[in-house]
C-alpha cells in the first residue's frame, strides 16, 4: 500500500497554509521543491481576554489574508510555533522571536528532517520555547488513506448522520472522539454501527480546513476488539474521499491500540506535527 500521490500533493498545499507560507513557484510547468520551509507568524494582538475559540478564529482570518488559504487551527494551541515533519519535508512557522533560532536551527546541516522529531531536538526546542513562556503542548503522528487500502471485518446495521443531524446526537459523550467538533471545526459527517438498539461504535469527522476532514473514532467497551472501529474509519474516508476532501487520522505515538486502527483502516504514517502552548498567564 502506498499513499496517492494527488493526497501527498494536496496535504503539502495545505501545510503552506497551515505555516503561513505562500506557495512555491511553478517553473518550467513543475513546482519547485524545498526540503525545509520557516514562515513567520503574522502580526497578532495579545490574547488577554479573548476565548480560545475566538483567538483561533482571529489567527485564522490573519493567516487566510497572508496566503490566501484557510490554516488548520486549533483552539488552545499558540500560533507562536508550529512545525510538519513529514514527507521528507518540514513546515514551519515561528514567531519573529524566534525565527532567527529556527533559521540557524533547522535550516542548517543538521540532518534529515525525518529525525527533527527525536527527544533530543524537542528538549532543545522546548528549552527555548520556555524563554519566551511557551512550551510543546503535543506532538502527535498523522495518517492519510492509503490507495489499496481494503476493510476486513463485518458490520452490522450502519446509521449515516449528516452535518445538520450531528448536533441532534442525544448522548455525544460514549462518542467525544467521533463528535469532537467546535466552531473552528465543525462536524461534517459520521457513521454508526448499530447492534440491536444500541450504538456500538462510531466514526465522525470535522473540517478542519475546508479539504481536510480529521476523522476521530469511539467503540463502546464492549464491542471493543471486534474490528468495528476500523471497519467504521474505512467507511467514512472512503465517503470523504468520494465528496472530493481528504481524510486524516491523527494520535499520540504512544497510543498503540489507536494506531493498529488507522493501519487496519487503510491508512498510513504520513506527518509529525508539534503544536505550543502559552504556559505563563499573560497571554502575550
Amino acid at each position: 500500500m502506498r499513499i496517492a500521490e494527488e493526497i501527498l500533493d494536496r496535504a503539502a498545499e495545505q501545510f503552506e497554509a497551515d505555516c503561513c507560507l505562500k506557495p512555491l513557484a511553478i517553473r518550467n510547468g513543475k513546482k519547485e521543491s524545498a526540503q525545509v520551509r520557516i514562515g513567520r507568524t503574522p502580526s497578532l494582538p495579545r490574547q488577554g481576554f479573548w476565548t480560545d475559540a475566538a483567538y483561533a478564529g482571529l489567527v485564522r482570518e490573519r493567516m487566510e489574508g497572508e496566503t490566501g488559504k484557510s490554516p488548520r487551527i486549533y483552539e488552545g494551541t499558540d500560533p507562536f510555533f508550529r512545525a510538519i515533519f513529514g514527507l521528507g519535508r518540514v513546515w514551519m512557522m515561528a514567531d519573529s522571536r524566534i525565527y532567527d533560532w529556527c533559521v540557524k536551527s533547522y535550516l542548517s546541516d543538521k540532518g534529515r528532517p525525518e529525525w527533527f522529531g527525536q527527544f533530543a531536538d524537542l528538549r532543545e526546542l522546548d528549552d527555548q520555547l520556555r524563554r519566551y513562556g511557551r512550551q510543546i503542548m503535543d506532538s502527535r503522528l498523522h495518517f492519510l488513506p492509503a490507495a489499496g487500502g481494503k476493510r476486513t471485518g463485518l458490520l452490522p446495521k450502519l446509521r449515516w448522520y449528516e452535518e445538520n443531524e450531528l448536533w441532534g446526537i442525544r448522548d455525544p459523550w460514549p462518542f467525544r472522539h467521533a463528535l469532537c467538533s467546535s466552531e473552528q471545526m465543525p462536524g461534517k459527517l459520521a457513521v454508526a454501527a448499530v447492534v440491536d438498539t444500541e450504538t456500538a461504535a462510531m466514526a465522525g469527522a470535522a473540517a478542519d480546513c475546508p479539504g481536510m476532514w480529521q476523522i476521530g473514532v469511539d467503540v463502546r467497551s464492549k464491542w471493543e476488539g471486534k474490528g468495528l472501529g476500523a471497519a467504521l474509519v474505512h467507511l467514512l474516508a472512503e465517503e470523504i474521499l468520494r465528496r472530493g476532501k481528504i481524510p486524516f487520522y491523527a494520535t499520540a505515538s504512544s497510543h498503540i491500540r489507536s494506531v493498529n486502527t488507522a493501519l487496519a483502516a487503510g491508512f498510513l504514517p504520513a506527518w509529525t506535527e508539534v503544536y505550543v502552548r502559552n504556559s505563563g498567564n499573560n497571554r502575550s
